[in-house]
């Protein structure tokens, strides 16, 4: 009986997070030109509020998750905007987790079978891989956006893929995206309180550096891998 009714929970959760989104009108605000214009209050609201900021920017980045909205890189440079990078990074993670657990659990109740055609054929093209080494291609796949983010949180799901294998995979390959977005955020802070005395050398700062120099390590992961996967085969 109780496994029943566990696996109605993710359903359960998805639908509040549905009517969140429906009725804060959330996804109509999720952009940087958005987020520029009230840049002023918003920073306000969390000098004010800060605890409560924290809470509602995690519940935004588990809404927009769940719902596979493509804001997770807005998102993540604003938190780190708001709340530095170590804040930006933590309360960025922590949204991502939840919002990408949700929805994998959802996809294992009746309402995988509304889920699973967004996926397609990608799903057998993920399979083997998962298959022979669920834990680190999961890792593999946070860290290189080779498929779209709400496929890498689906697919598991339907591949039987354990929900603690998923979980741990999920959060660790967060980590570097989490803090190098973070700390471009951080980073761009300084550039936005600049206004007409804009100059590149007083721009490039130490946390704007940081995050952009993880960038550029971070897109030379899938060369490597591609590499190595030839070199063994």
């Amino acid at each position: 009986m109780g496994t029943k009714i566990g696996r109605f929970i993710p359903i359960s959760l998805l639908g509040v997070v549905l009517a969140l989104a429906a009725a804060l009108g959330w996804v109509d605000y999720l952009s940087i030109d958005y987020f520029q214009s009230q840049r002023v209050e918003i920073v306000s609201l969390v000098e004010s509020h800060y605890f409560l900021s924290i809470f509602l920017f995690i519940l935004l980045y588990v809404v927009t998750t769940a719902l596979s909205i493509p804001a997770a890189l807005i998102l993540t440079i604003i938190g780190g905007y708001l709340f530095g990078a170590f804040g930006g990074a933590i309360y960025s993670i922590t949204g991502a987790s939840i919002g990408a657990c949700i929805l994998f659990g959802a996809a294992r109740t009746a309402f995988g079978a509304i889920l699973k055609p967004k996926v397609g054929s990608i799903v057998e093209t993920m399979q083997a891989e998962l298959t022979e080494n669920a834990f680190f291609y999961l890792i593999f796949l946070r860290l290189i956006p080779a498929f779209p983010f709400f496929v890498v949180n689906l697919a598991p799901a339907f591949l039987n893929i354990k929900f603690s294998v998923f979980s741990l995979a999920t959060i660790i390959g967060m980590v570097p995206g989490g803090v190098i977005y973070a700390l471009i955020g951080s980073g761009l802070g300084q550039v936005l309180e600049m206004n007409g005395n804009f100059s590149y050398t007083s721009a490039l700062d130490g946390e704007l550096l940081a995050g952009l120099f993880g960038l550029a390590i971070l897109s030379l992961f899938p060369v490597f891998y591609r590499r190595k996967k030839k070199k063994y085969d």
